[in-house]
């Protein structure tokens, strides 16, 4: 799985809104700590971007 997060680091977020399905396309780097299984990072503030403030948090 690392090798194709590592291949492909464009993910796209799906998130539900008051207007439907969103989906954006985010730019990911798959870090190696926590070991196992590492950890994705991204470039977002949830106070900055238009995708956090569309999520609903459940």
């Amino acid at each position: 799985m690392h090798e194709l997060i590592r291949a492909y680091l464009l993910a796209t977020l799906v998130t539900h809104s008051s207007n439907g399905l969103n989906a954006n396309h985010i730019p990911l780097h798959l870090s190696q700590s926590p070991a196992p299984y590492g950890a994705l990072q991204g470039p977002y503030s949830p106070s900055e971007s238009i995708v956090w403030r569309n999520f609903r948090w459940h």
